[in-house]
């Protein structure tokens, strides 16, 4: 009972996390969406033209684009597709979080992330009809050392969480696959040990059933 207790003390303690910094990431994203959009006093991009407003001149602007694909504006126009992606993302992300180590604080953290960018961009796909971008960043027009002129894909806030998230859940199954290697590595003997024990326990076993078999043939004799 202890254990089961303790079990579901982390479960709760995972989702709590999760909940959190889901909320939290969440409101920034939908937030910084809505000041740029609302209240910053851009225009939409029409006609080609682009209304921007500097952050770091040559590198860094805020400019509004509305993207009916996937994050920096990849894969346009597939609504459908990307609906159907996002609820499978978040069944996934549900499972992941109930998977989660007991003693672990980053995985349901980096779930909480991911899911707070795909909640955010499936948020502005089924109000909008598309996700709201308004980060733009480029090199200087002459370029930049060894590299020419390049403007990025106009991004948002749910695109950086996804994108954070998704890199460092994957350096943590690395993480996790590198130790796991490095302990067989280090004990290469474990598996044998293993078996010795067992094969300890299964004579062991068997050795006292023999004496329990021979007790009756002794009073017998008697």
């Amino acid at each position: 009972m202890t254990n089961k207790f303790k079990s579901s003390v982390s479960s709760n303690k995972h989702w709590i996390i999760f909940i959190v910094v889901g909320i939290i990431s969440l409101i920034a994203d939908l937030g910084t969406k809505h000041w740029a959009f609302n209240i910053s006093g851009l225009k939409q991009n029409t006609n080609g033209t682009r209304d921007m407003m500097t952050v770091i001149p040559d590198w860094f602007d805020f400019t509004l684009a509305m993207n009916t694909g996937a994050a920096f504006s990849m894969f346009r126009g597939k609504f459908t597709f990307f609906m159907i992606i996002s609820v499978v993302a978040f069944l996934t992300l549900i499972y992941f979080v109930h998977v989660c180590k007991k003693d672990s604080f980053f995985q349901p953290v980096i779930l909480g992330l991911i899911f707070a960018g795909v909640a955010g961009n499936f948020w502005d796909r089924v109000v909008y009809e598309g996700v709201r971008d308004f980060i733009s960043f480029h090199t200087p027009p002459d370029g930049f050392l060894f590299f020419s002129h390049y403007e990025y894909p106009t991004f948002n806030v749910a695109d950086i969480w996804i994108c954070v998230g998704a890199i460092t859940m994957a350096f943590f199954f690395w993480k996790n696959e590198e130790d796991a290697d490095n302990a067989i590595k280090d004990d290469p003997n474990g598996k044998t040990a293993a078996k010795t024990d067992e094969n300890s326990e299964a004579k062991s076993t068997k050795a006292s059933s023999e004496k329990e078999t021979a007790k009756p043939g002794k009073t017998a004799k008697k």
